[in-house]
């Protein structure tokens, strides 16, 4: 699917064309849904990744203890054999033997370590490289929602633009009180280093009303960005 075409063309200039704008957000969200099946696909491909490397981490601490106990025999028959050439003794036939045995298990388990990894790293590679090329295409998904919501109907956009409208004069004036009341808390601060209670009555009156109207703004614009986000679910659904 070619998103590109889809975003090529300025969404808003099909506001005024109901027939064509029904039928490009169906085109949207047809490609919205088709990267979700890609991102899940991602996901799908992260829990195959996950399970070769335990896998593979499993495999390599089998083969460390087998190894290790490989190692831990080699040091005394090494030992025995230095004796032996430095006593000018024969080498034993027997440890000889031994340390043939201890190289032919440890390439066995190599080769085993080997064989069992080599296939799940490749797949893992495999997989990385696929989740690569799809976080590649999934990366418009955003601008094909935001396309999406800006195609809904005109009532819905309308009281988006008017709930998007009151929340920046809210915001501002959430601004304007916080600066108020930074204000009034220098102020008290001035008035106490002069011991004015009156003025420090009045500087804590006003605080206390400024917080009052801080919460308040606070409250309203959460509950504004709840009204948006559920003004912003109802555009790309509709």
């Amino acid at each position: 699917m070619n998103y590109e075409t889809l975003l090529g063309e300025n969404p808003f200039l099909l506001q005024g064309d109901d027939e064509r704008r029904i039928a490009r957000r169906e085109e949207l969200k047809w490609a919205v849904a088709d990267i979700m099946v890609k991102e899940l696909m991602m996901s799908e491909n992260d829990t195959c990744i996950k399970k070769l490397s335990d896998r593979i981490d499993t495999a390599v601490a089998i083969h460390g203890e087998k190894a290790a106990k490989i190692h831990a025999e080699t040091p005394e028959l090494t030992e025995r054999r230095i004796r032996c050439i430095k006593d000018g003794t024969p080498l034993s036939a027997k440890d000889a033997a031994r340390q043939m045995e201890l190289t032919e298990e440890l390439v066995a388990i190599n080769r085993t370590l080997e064989i069992e990894t080599a296939a799940d790293q490749a797949a893992i590679l495999q997989l990385d490289r696929k989740n690569i090329a799809l976080r590649k295409v999934t990366t418009v998904k955003q601008a094909l929602m935001n396309a999406l919501s800006s195609l809904c109907s005109p009532t819905l956009r309308r009281k988006r633009k008017f709930i998007e409208h009151k929340l920046q004069l809210s915001i501002a004036g959430l601004k304007a009180a916080q600066r108020s009341l930074a204000i009034l808390g220098e102020n008290r601060k001035i008035h106490a280093m002069n011991h004015d209670r009156n003025l420090i009555a009045i500087s804590e009156s006003r605080s206390e009303d400024a917080r009052d109207l801080v919460a308040m703004i606070g409250a309203e614009i959460t509950s504004m960005h709840e009204e948006s986000a559920r003004l912003q679910a109802a555009a790309l659904a509709e």
